[in-house]
């Protein structure tokens, strides 16, 4: 997935969460430097502990995975999570099942709502077609109907 359309997943993902929503370490770090900035930490590098050094300003002191952070979000966020978290692991959650329930309820809002096409969303998800209209199916089934089912026999 290129960089562009990475940006696009997690901004439409950062839009549907709150900070309460994102597990363990990431809950804290979205407190720290925002919801967007601890989605892209999580799609980036979920399911890794991630040690921190303690914050230097020399960037010849950085550690690898704080170089990484420093490139995902910036210095200054990078600065924030390591201070609150003074140079200790922080445990880094893959949130697949999260992130995949937000996608498939903007993916059904999309077809159905908006009108969009299935080729459209297919695309900017990075999915075939075919798992489009499996989500827009499966989300359409769990949407309770008002209508009576003409095989229920009602005991007399």
């Amino acid at each position: 997935m290129d960089r562009a359309s990475k940006s696009g997943l997690i901004s439409a993902l950062a839009e549907r969460l709150d900070t309460d929503d994102l597990p363990g370490d990431l809950c804290t770090v979205a407190s720290l430097v925002g919801v967007e900035k601890a989605v892209t930490i999580a799609l980036h590098l979920g399911g890794v502990t991630v040690y921190l050094r303690k914050w230097s300003d020399n960037e010849s002191n950085w550690s690898a995975e704080m170089r990484r952070f420093v490139d995902l979000i910036g210095v200054h966020g990078t600065k924030r999570i390591v201070m609150e978290f003074n140079g200790s692991h922080i445990c880094i959650p893959k949130c697949e099942k999260l992130f995949n329930a937000v996608r498939d309820d903007l993916i059904f809002t999309a077809v159905v709502i908006d009108r969009n096409t299935l080729i459209s969303q297919a695309r900017f998800w990075h999915l075939s077609e075919k798992q489009i209209r499996n989500i827009v199916r499966k989300k359409s089934s769990d949407i309770p109907t008002r209508q009576e089912s003409l095989f229920t026999v009602n005991p007399a």
